[in-house]
């Protein structure tokens, strides 16, 4: 026997009252979906590289030390090569939490660089600072030591610098990376900061 289907009747306007009711719900459930999966398809797409070159070097926390009092100077030794890091507030740069100034500082005549790295495209060439090849043909300045320095940000995926490597001539005066930061901890402890690299010794060769 069939029944008609009478949109008046009470059991009609229930069913249409909890439909009404349900639909907020789904779409909003929908929507943190969507969400999750686009905050997830943003990270994997702003990592695209098994990581950095070289060897790893761990962040110091300045803030565990000497109550977190900047300027922090300390050493650092390894492959061979002797630096020295100094890390500063940059309030008097007026950096923000994302950026950081890098600063390298060396007498040593072999070349060296440091350059940002962007964890899915690599080395950003906008990102470096190099002493200059046995071929550039630069003039030393008058005191013999070099002071070199770039801005780098925390921002889009392609505008950030996740991390920075490290590199030096070596066979033939070719660059080689030897050395990257923690890119875990890297904007984490140093966002906001001046930091300076003074590249004291290569390879166990005192400074010239």
């Amino acid at each position: 026997m069939n029944r008609k289907w009478n949109p008046n009747s009470e059991k009609c306007q229930r069913v249409v009252g909890v439909v009404a009711k349900s639909l907020p719900m789904a779409a909003m459930a929908l929507a943190v979906v969507l969400a999750f999966d686009g905050d997830a398809a943003a990270q994997t797409s702003c990592t695209n590289l098994s990581g950095p070159p070289g060897l790893a070097y761990t962040l110091r926390d300045w803030r565990l030390i000497d109550d977190g009092d900047l300027p922090q100077t300390y050493a650092w030794a390894g492959n061979g090569d002797a630096l020295q890091i100094q890390v500063d507030d940059g309030a008097s740069m007026n950096l923000g939490p994302n950026e950081m100034q890098i600063t390298l500082v060396t007498s040593l005549s072999s070349q060296k660089e440091i350059s940002g790295w962007n964890s899915f495209s690599g080395y950003m060439p906008s990102k470096f600072i190099a002493t200059p090849g046995p071929f550039d043909g630069q003039i030393t300045p008058p005191d013999g030591t070099w002071r070199l320095s770039m801005r780098i940000m925390k921002g889009t995926c392609s505008e950030t610098a996740n991390t920075i490597v490290f590199l030096k001539a070596e066979f033939l005066g070719i660059l080689q990376p030897v050395y990257y930061l923690d890119p875990n901890n890297f904007w984490t402890l140093w966002g906001g900061k001046s930091v300076m690299f003074t590249w004291i010794s290569d390879a166990g060769i005192n400074t010239p």
